[in-house]
C-alpha cells in the first residue's frame, strides 16, 4: 500500500469531518427544533441524515487522537504543544456554545466542552505517565499505582468538565500512544471503544473507527507547515461554528 498522506492531509481530513458532521446535525436540529423538543418523530431521511452526521463527527476524533500521539512522540516541547491545544480549545468553545445553545445562552458553558479539551487532558496523562516512568521503575508497584491514579484522575476530570468523548476519548489517545505503530490493534481498539461506550443510534457505531484507515496511508512527513497554516487550523473550527450560528438564526 503506497503511503501518500502526510500530517497536513490528515489534519485537513480531520477538520473536514468535524465540520461536515456538526453541520449535518445542527442544521437539521435548527430546521426542526420545535418538532424535536415536542418529541415528534422526524421523517426517516432526516433522522438518517442526523445520525450519519453524528457518526461523521465521531470519525474525526480517532484522527485527532492519532495526530496528537504523533506530535507527542516527535515534539521536543510537550508543554508548548499542550498550551497550543488549550488555546485552540478556548478559541473553539465560545463559538461552539453560541452556535449550539444560542447567542443568549453561551455563558452557561454549554453541555459539552469541545474535542480539544479532551486532547489536552490526554496529553497531560501522557506527560505525567512518562514523568512517573523516569522516577519510578516501570513494572513496579509504585509505578503501577501512580499511573492508575493519573488515569483515574484524568477520567474524573473529563467527566466533570463534560468534554466530548469524555473518558473514552482520553483512553483512546492513551491506547494509541501505548501501542504506537501497531496498525491493526489501533483499528480494533478504537472500534471496540466506540461499540462499547457510545450511544446507540444506528447500529453502526463501529463506523467512526474506520477513519483510522487514513492513518495507514500516513507517510510520516509533516507536509505544509508555517505560521499561516497553523492559523488556518486554529481558526477553521471556530469560524465554521460562527457561520453555523448565523445560519441557524436565519433558518
Amino acid at each position: 500500500m503506497k503511503k501518500e498522506l502526510n500530517s497536513f492531509h490528515l489534519k485537513c481530513i480531520c477538520i473536514g469531518l468535524m465540520i461536515l458532521g456538526i453541520y449535518m446535525q445542527q442544521l437539521i436540529y435548527s430546521l426542526h427544533e420545535e418538532a424535536i423538543l415536542a418529541g415528534e418523530q422526524l421523517p426517516k431521511a432526516l433522522t438518517l441524515t442526523y445520525n450519519m452526521g453524528y457518526l461523521i463527527y465521531l470519525s474525526a476524533f480517532p484522527l485527532a487522537a492519532f495526530l496528537l500521539v504523533e506530535a507527542a512522540k516527535k515534539t521536543a516541547d510537550r508543554k508548548k504543544l499542550l498550551l497550543r491545544l488549550l488555546a485552540t480549545a478556548l478559541i473553539v468553545e465560545i463559538p461552539m456554545d453560541m452556535a449550539t445553545f444560542g447567542l443568549s445562552e453561551w455563558k452557561s458553558w454549554g453541555l459539552n466542552q469541545n474535542y480539544f479539551f479532551t486532547l489536552c487532558i490526554a496529553l497531560g496523562v501522557i506527560m505525567a505517565v512518562d514523568a512517573i516512568g523516569k522516577k519510578v521503575a516501570v513494572g513496579t508497584m509504585g509505578n503501577t499505582i501512580s499511573t492508575l491514579g493519573v488515569y483515574l484522575f484524568a477520567a474524573f476530570l473529563s467527566i466533570l468538565l463534560k468534554t466530548e468523548q469524555s473518558s473514552i476519548g482520553v483512553l483512546m489517545v492513551i491506547t494509541l500512544y501505548l501501542f504506537y505503530g501497531n496498525k491493526m490493534f489501533s483499528l480494533v481498539s478504537v472500534a471496540a471503544l466506540y461499540l462499547l461506550f457510545t450511544r446507540r443510534t444506528t447500529g453502526l457505531e463501529f463506523v467512526p473507527a474506520l477513519s483510522v484507515l487514513f492513518t495507514w496511508l500516513y507517510n510520516g512527513e509533516q507536509g505544509k507547515t508555517g505560521k499561516a497554516v497553523r492559523l488556518v487550523f486554529y481558526f477553521a473550527f471556530p469560524v465554521a461554528y460562527c457561520l453555523l450560528g448565523v445560519l441557524a438564526k436565519m433558518l
